[in-house]
């Protein structure tokens, strides 16, 4: 699998003025020469050092190519909207909000056993409980996508017991897989990822 892209930001590193004073005095008691290269690495080797900068690139309309959203709580960066509410309503929830307990009647029906997913073991609760059918798709989009709905809602224990029993019947197979390597097509998995040209079937 091709590594995802990294979003289209620009980074720039600025020395820290107190942060080089201090290194400047290091460099000064040792009496050594130290080539530029090596002093950049200095300074980037402690965060004390130097500051680092994000900001947006712009397309020709004048839109950002890749939005950045700042939380104003913690100083926090997040690259789209969803995130950034996901992390505030995590982290900052009583910030605007008051957690309550209310004690509710309890759902009414009979409920005879309770349905627990026989691949990943998660509970869903009883069949004939109303939000059952919604939990089942949510499980499926989450883990099961590529399997076809209908099959895996009519999936027995029985078939997922042949799937597993098949699974341990083949031989392993060695597949190297890298993400920082530059990708190429790979005769195991058909697909395009690092290493990718190292695996022969």
């Amino acid at each position: 699998m091709a590594p995802e892209p990294l979003p289209e930001i620009q980074v720039s590193f600025t020395s820290d003025d107190h942060g080089v004073d201090m290194l400047a005095k290091q460099i000064r008691i040792t009496g050594r020469a130290f080539p530029l290269f090596d002093i950049a690495q200095l300074i980037l080797a402690k965060p004390e050092r130097h500051c680092v900068t994000l900001s947006i690139k712009k397309k020709p309309d004048g839109t950002p190519v890749q939005p950045l959203l700042l939380c104003a709580l913690d100083d926090t960066l997040w690259l789209s909207e969803d995130d950034a509410v996901r992390h505030v309503l995590d982290k900052h929830f009583s910030t605007f909000y008051q957690a309550e307990r209310i004690k509710i009647d309890p759902p009414k029906g009979v409920y005879t056993f309770v349905a627990q997913c026989g691949i990943s073991g998660v509970i869903l609760g009883p069949p004939n409980y109303h939000d059952y059918q919604n939990q089942l798709r949510k499980l499926h989009a989450e883990r099961f996508a590529r399997m076809p709905f209908e099959a895996f809602k009519g999936m027995k224990d029985d078939d997922i017991k042949d799937i597993f029993a098949f699974l341990r019947s083949l031989p392993p197979v060695k597949h190297r897989v890298s993400n920082t390597d530059p990708p190429a097509k790979c005769e195991v998995c058909g697909q395009t990822h690092g290493l990718g040209e190292l695996n022969k079937k």
